[in-house]
């Protein structure tokens, strides 16, 4: 039996695939989709043939090089006309209003990130974004909203406000304390019972190298009354090759230190002059930096500990759980996971890791 097709369809749904290609603004929610679509066809005669003309494909390619400019016309119209006000944008501030779409964005940042932003003083919350919101010239949480449904890259920005200035020595030493009591300590067990000599720890996203430098002052001064002797490395990557370069030369200024003891600031770093702080060589030599792109590159080998805090809320879920996947594969039986207080580990990442700590975000791996 005869089916009509408007083919318009085809050649409207393909102008808008091609529009969201070369446009970073376009809404990409399905309800932004459909309702672009419907205006465009509803501005555009249809034309009509029977599914079973055996000459239909030759008919598309007709009406395309017929109709392309004028199709394209309509998209470019009707995708400025739903940017105006789109239907998500508009029930959001009707249904909800101002503090409603607040949750809402939160619930989407959570979503999308895994970014836990209740760890956040709310009133600290609201100006960070607020930064953001001042930057992309908006003035509601629902178009915030909207920008980042349109344009993920916003997300780097925004992520990049929030942790601002956070860099440092032994941050959240709540962590470490935790990584000593609960990790490094029935690690360093384990190792001598089954007759191992070494340590492999793995800090993911290491930045100006505050974080793996206070795990290997941390691991030294905890081996230090052992009889048993070990070999430790700490891998120390990162995808920023200039921040690298800060991290080998291992300078930092007071900001960076506050946290740490007056004895191991005394033991590990010399002054050359009265504002820095260089770190001493013993305890660089424990630390490899090199350049690693989480996303692309071969884990540096087995591992027992990976540390991977306030990295993963740059990626979206799915590249989240291809890491919590191959962060299995790289762990030794047994090996921990450390990630960000902020962070939670997603359901395909419960499939892998059992909770050690649920506060300070250390995992072990499963089976």
């Amino acid at each position: 039996m005869e089916e009509l097709k408007n083919i318009m369809e085809d050649l409207v749904i393909d102008a808008l695939g091609k529009a969201m290609d070369s446009r970073k603004d376009v809404c990409r929610c399905q309800q932004c989709r459909i309702d672009i679509i419907a205006y465009a066809l509803n501005r555009l005669h249809p034309k009509y043939v029977t599914t079973d003309v055996g000459s239909i494909y030759t008919v598309i390619e007709q009406t395309k090089s017929e109709y392309q400019l004028e199709v394209k016309r309509k998209i470019e119209e009707a995708i400025d006309a739903i940017d105006e006000n789109p239907r998500h944008q508009l029930e959001t501030k009707l249904l909800y209003g101002e503090d409603q779409a607040f949750r809402i964005l939160l619930e989407k940042i959570f979503s999308d990130r895994g970014l836990d932003c209740r760890q956040y003083q709310e009133k600290c919350l609201k100006r960070r974004i607020a930064v953001r919101m001042r930057a992309r010239k908006v003035r509601s949480y629902a178009e915030y909203l909207r920008i980042l449904l349109s344009d993920p890259t916003e997300y780097a920005e925004f992520f990049n406000t929030l942790t601002i200035n956070v860099s440092e020595f032994f941050r959240n030493p709540e962590t470490f304390e935790a990584f000593r009591n609960l990790v490094l300590k029935p690690l360093i067990r384990k190792k001598k019972g089954v007759n191992a000599h070494t340590i492999k720890i793995w800090s993911a996203g290491c930045a100006g190298g505050e974080e793996p430098y206070s795990i290997a002052m941390l691991i030294k001064e905890e081996l230090e009354a052992e009889s048993w002797r070990f070999s430790t490395t700490i891998y120390a990557t990162d995808i920023d090759k200039e921040i690298l370069e800060h991290a080998q030369h291992a300078v930092y200024e007071r900001r960076s230190i506050e946290k740490i003891s007056k004895t191991l600031l005394l033991k590990y770093f010399d002054r050359p002059d009265e504002i820095t702080y260089k770190l001493k060589k013993e305890i660089k030599d424990i630390v490899r930096l090199q350049y690693h792109n989480l996303i692309s590159d071969r884990p540096p080998g087995k591992i027992d500990v990976i540390f991977c805090r306030n990295v993963m809320i740059y990626f979206n879920r799915e590249l989240q759980d291809k890491l919590y996947k191959r962060f299995y594969s790289v762990l030794n039986p047994g090996g921990f996971l450390i990630t960000g207080k902020v962070e939670m580990l997603p359901i395909e990442g419960q499939k892998f890791f059992k909770r050690v700590s649920a506060r300070e975000r250390i995992y072990q791996r499963a089976r």
